[in-house]
């Protein structure tokens, strides 16, 4: 959901486990080690939120306002069963809200 009007925003979440990949709206094996990737579009200076069932566990700056793609490796909690990603200018404000992939336990 764009939060901010701006038409060319993007924002899109993968994880990728046991050798496959899974967007947003899926559903995944839980596995606690993975692989997210978020692509991101007009968001410079901003951070990306990794948030599992509603908790932010992981926070990344956002250096660039083209489309890109950022991967980093990421342990879920034990008890996650859904993790999304948000998009936050500088000044907090929300400006993206992603879809959840689910996880299965």
């Amino acid at each position: 959901m764009d939060a901010s009007g701006r038409a060319d925003s993007i924002l899109d979440l993968a994880l990728q486990a046991g050798g496959h990949t899974f967007v947003m709206g899926e559903m995944a094996p839980f596995t606690p080690s993975v692989a997210l990737s978020v692509t991101v579009k007009s968001a410079s200076g901003g951070r990306v939120q990794i948030i599992e069932n509603g908790t932010e566990t992981k926070s990344v700056s956002i250096d660039k306002d083209d489309l890109h793609t950022m991967t980093f490796d990421h342990v879920l909690r034990a008890d996650t069963t859904w993790v999304r990603a948000n998009v936050r200018e500088a000044d907090g404000r929300l400006i993206l809200v992603g879809n959840p992939i689910y996880l299965a336990h």
